[in-house]
Order: structure tokens, then sequence, then C-alpha cells
């Protein structure tokens, strides 16, 4: 006789299992390349939408296009006259591309061929209807694409200004509020490395972003002109980390009693201080303190205080100023030197005993040639910079140049912050002692 299994099912087990629920879809991250092609697309349709302005044609027959809420009107772009008809077949052009870089043959996008043909052609572009959008943003963007990639800082550069772009045009104050101070932010970093070439050819725009009044009549124009002239110089910005902290705490209503508020000073945006300071010690590099700090030469306590003194009595920033970008960057020099950066030649003196005499593989003298780069921008380094992008693109350091040599190298960076710090011996003046409010770090 047969043996039979029989279990007892007292909870409905057995009717929820055999019930074709549906799945439960799950959040999905969207990658960076994917919402830049999302808000791209987005962009499009915002171009068609409203009413068509008298003089804003595609050209080549195309249908007209729009201004949307407010007129474009016109901008210089490259150094000649932009329009938003050219706003929007460069826009349909990075669109586009994303779609032409995908494989038929990948195993993912091999389901939505048809679509994926339909958008390689320029046609469907340029009669792009919502729905249509849609479609293609929720189908198309999210699959792999082969088209070459830019750094993570150029793209997210690129994000950033064309949802400001897009805000503008759909009349979102909020958003476009956030991604002004994000463009603001970037500005005042780079304002920040002006001794770097690059950036120093676009000083006079980064000025003009730190301050309100270019903002009172910018168009999505103007945001295009600024994209393009500053997404590849966002890599000199210093990187801004954070640490979530968690808490687990009850919270207790205590009794309501009246308490007096301390009497506030409101304070000066760190970020335009740091603007402003950058500004005006470029015009004084030739101050004997400002001299010894880019070439690298040990600082004492009167130097610290001549190049406060001079931020404060030219009215660039109150010395309460001073102190606070001084606790940030840990020395009222490495803050100076930050803006300001070190002669390059005194930088490569820093690093000759250990490169004279070795035998240096070509990765190995790149690397340190980064080094080098990075010190002359920034003025210092600190030792996870050596594991970030760029110098981390071929390997971690000590593979690159070996533990011992890696040992070197923190040495030389270490002597080179230090030489920002007044000598200990040095005799402080009561001035620089903190009798008056003057710091001396």
């Amino acid at each position: 006789m047969a043996r039979r299994d029989c279990r007892l099912d007292f909870c409905g087990n057995v009717e929820f299992f055999n019930a074709d629920l549906p799945e439960r879809e799950t959040a999905r991250p969207q990658s960076l390349s994917e919402r830049l092609f999302r808000h791209r697309v987005e962009l499009l349709t915002a171009l068609r939408d409203g009413r068509a302005g008298a003089d804003e044609t595609g050209g080549n027959g195309a249908p007209p296009l729009v201004t949307g809420p407010i007129d474009l009107g016109t901008a210089v772009v490259d150094g000649v006259e932009y329009r938003a008809h050219h706003l929007h077949a460069d826009v349909t052009h990075a669109a586009r591309s994303h779609v032409l870089g995908l494989n038929p043959q990948n195993v993912q996008v091999r389901p939505h061929r048809q679509l994926v043909e339909a958008y390689s052609q320029a046609g469907p572009w340029q009669s792009l209807s919502r729905s249509a959008a849609q479609d293609v943003v929720e189908t198309l963007g999210r699959l792999p694409t082969t088209v070459q990639q830019d750094k993570e800082e150029a793209k997210t550069f690129d994000l950033t200004v064309v949802r400001a772009q897009l805000a503008q045009l759909t009349g979102d104050a909020g958003t476009l509020a956030s991604q002004r101070q994000k463009i603001q932010d970037i500005a005042g970093g780079l304002l920040a490395k002006i001794n770097v070439p690059a950036v120093k050819v676009q000083a006079r725009l980064l000025e003009e972003l730190v301050e309100d009044q270019w903002w009172e009549d910018a168009t999505a124009l103007m945001f295009e002109d600024v994209r393009r002239r500053l997404r590849d110089l966002v890599i000199y910005v210093d990187k801004r980390t954070w640490k979530p902290v968690q808490t687990t705490f009850t919270d207790e209503i205590s009794e309501a009693r009246e308490m007096d508020l301390a009497r506030i000073t409101p304070g000066t945006d760190l970020r335009r201080f740091k603007a402003k300071a950058a500004r005006y010690l470029q015009q004084h590099l030739d101050t004997i303190a400002l001299q010894k700090l880019r070439h690298n030469r040990q600082l004492t306590v009167q130097d610290l205080t001549a190049l406060e003194d001079m931020l404060v009595e030219s009215g660039t920033g109150t010395r309460e100023d001073v102190q606070t970008a001084a606790a940030e960057a840990e020395g009222l020099g490495l803050f100076i030197r930050s803006l300001v950066g070190l002669d390059r030649a005194a930088v490569q003196e820093s690093f000759n005993d250990f490169v004279s005499g070795s035998n240096f593989s070509a990765d190995q003298l790149h690397f340190i040639q980064q080094v080098i780069d990075y010190l002359t921008a920034n003025g210092a380094m600190e030792i996870s910079a050596l594991y970030e992008s760029p110098l981390s693109d071929n390997g971690t350091p000590d593979t690159i140049i070996g533990d011992d040599r890696l040992d070197v190298v923190v040495d030389i960076l270490d002597e080179i912050r230090r030489r920002a710090a007044p000598v200990p011996n040095s005799t402080p003046s009561p001035a620089a002692s903190g009798t008056d409010g003057r710091i001396a770090t």
C-alpha cells in the first residue's frame, strides 16, 4: 500500500500561494545617464509646448519651435548667436546619441528593437509628443548604451543645468532656485581655484554667476553657455563629503518656559567671501607673505597676521569670516593657499630629490606629475586624495609606485602642509597672539 503524506493547513497558506498574485514592483534607482536622458527628453517637449514664436522656426521645413512661458530671445554661445531652435537641435543630438549607442544585439535592447530603430533616425525627434516622449524615456532611458561616457562630474553638471533650463521653461521656481544654488556653489568653488589656467580663462563668467544680478535676466540659452564653458572645469572643485548620523532616542516633552535669545549678528555667506578673497589675493600676489606661501617657504606668525589684516582691511570680509574659513581649512595658511595655489617650480623642487636618481616607469612618473598638478592647483593635499580620481584611475598609489615610495610621497605632502603653518618657535606679537581677535594658525 502506497504511503501518503497528509499536511494540515489551518491558516490558509495553500490558498495564498496558489493565488495568482501580481509581483510587487520594487523601486529601481535610476543611473545618472538615465536621469540625464529623461530630463533632456522632457526639455525637448518643453521647448515645443505653448505658443510658437513668430520668428522661431526649426529650419529646413521643421515645425516651428516655441520659447515656452518666457521669450528665450538670443544669447551668445561659443561666440555665435544662439536661439531656441539651436538649443532644441543640440539637446536632440545628445538624446539621440544615447539611442544610437544602444546595441540591438544586446539581450536587454533586443525586445525594444523597433523603438530603437525608429528613434535612431532624426525625424521622430522633430515631432515628439508628450506620450511618445514618455514611452521613449521609460523604455529606452534605462537600457545600456555604448555612447562615449564623460566624467561623472561633467555629467552631473550637465544634469544640473538641464534641470535649471527645464525649470525655467515650465515655471518651476523651486527647482530653479535649487539648481541655481548648485551652480553658484560650483562657481564659487572654481573661483577658489582661479590659479588653474583653464579656470582663470572663465574668471569673468564665474564672478558674474556668484552674484544675484546675473540671474535676474538669465535664460535657458544663457544656461547652455554656462554648461559648455564650465562642464570640463568642475573636476577642480573640492569634493564635499558627508556622513549620515544615525540616532535612536525618545522625544520627551518637558515643561514650557520662557528663555531669552542671544543677540545674533547676521553672518557673511562663506561661499561669497571665499570668492571675493580669491579675486583680491590674485591681484596682490606680489605681497611678501603671499610670495612665501606660494613658493612653499616656511611662514611665521607675523606672515599670517599680515595676510589676515590684508583681507580684513581691504573689506573682503570681517575678521569672523577669516576665522571661520581658517577653521574650516585647518589653518589660515592652508585656507589662503587653497585660493592662490602653489608655484609649480616650488612643488617640483620638493620632489627633486625623490625623482632624481630613481628608475621610475612612465606610469609612475605620470602619477607623480598628477600629484604635482594637484598641489599646484590646491596648495595642499590630503592623503585620501591619492586614492581618488584622477590619481586612482590607473590603480591605487601603492600598486603604482609601491609602499616604500608612497611613504616618501606622504612625507613630502606633510612637509608642504606644515610650511603653511607658523614655526613653533616664532615669537608672536601681541596682535598675533589673539588679544585683538586675530588668529595665528
